[in-house]
């Protein structure tokens, strides 16, 4: 378990490809690459300006980033956007040799007038786009509300393969809706400590019949090792009938 961990070994899978989707790629486009290209100038500032120490930290960070998005750029997962974080931080620093040079040359009024435009620039982008993607939150929460509570029983399994999982054990644990429903991720069984949970709980192994479609046959595995309903949530969600 932990060499798995170390290498990581489930995920292995992702390594040879780049494919963001849904509004990941207008993320990285539009959010990422100004700065990613702004990292080699800040390396450049530094050698020219920078004392030895700083000089020889900045550039082992540089290195670092240079690593780091490299793989990024060759790890197939669909959200890779916030992955380009440390990327950011180096490349945000462009502004400060951007900013010394503007106090040296220009007047403190034209600072203020390009530090206003900078602003209002950037609010006029991000506040439509802000405003548009938490009215899109609030209609995938709703969704998921709606979808909860039109499970068809009360006790028993939700089968949910998806990252949202946790959505759902939100609306059970914290706000207390439909508690006798047990949620269940098919990745997170693989872990050998929540399978082995599940197994004391449950009195069943939902994993014996570990195989290529593990994932998608879940709700079927688990049928035959209880006697409660189960539910695939993506059903419920797409308004098709439930498992059983």
């Amino acid at each position: 378990g932990l060499w798995s961990y170390l290498t990581a070994s489930m995920y292995k899978h992702y390594l040879g490809g780049f494919a963001p989707v849904g509004i990941q790629p207008e993320i990285i486009r539009v959010g990422v690459m100004p700065f990613l290209l702004g990292v080699p100038l800040v390396g450049v500032w530094v050698l020219a300006n920078g004392s030895v120490p700083v000089r020889r930290w900045m550039m082992t960070m540089l290195i670092g980033v240079a690593i780091l998005t490299t793989f990024v750029f060759r790890y197939g997962v669909p959200d890779p956007a916030a992955y380009f974080g440390p990327a950011l931080m180096a490349g945000f620093l462009v502004m400060i040799p951007l900013i010394t040079v503007a106090t040296r040359r220009a007047s403190r009024a034209t600072l203020v007038a390009v530090a206003l435009a900078v602003v209002a620039t950037a609010a006029m982008w991000a506040i439509p786009r802000a405003t548009a993607e938490r009215a899109r939150l609030a209609r995938v929460d709703a969704r998921m509300h709606r979808a909860w509570n039109a499970v068809p029983f009360e006790r028993g399994f939700v089968v949910f393969k998806d990252d949202h999982s946790a959505r759902l054990e939100i609306l059970r644990l914290l706000e207390g809706s439909r508690p006798d429903l047990h949620v269940i991720n098919p990745h997170m069984l693989t872990w050998t400590l929540n399978r082995n949970r599940f197994s004391q709980e449950f009195g069943f192994d939902p994993v014996v019949l570990v195989r290529e479609d593990y994932v998608t046959e879940l709700p079927v595995i688990i049928g035959k090792g209880t006697m409660l309903p189960v539910v695939d949530f993506r059903d419920v969600l797409e308004g098709r009938l439930p498992h059983r």
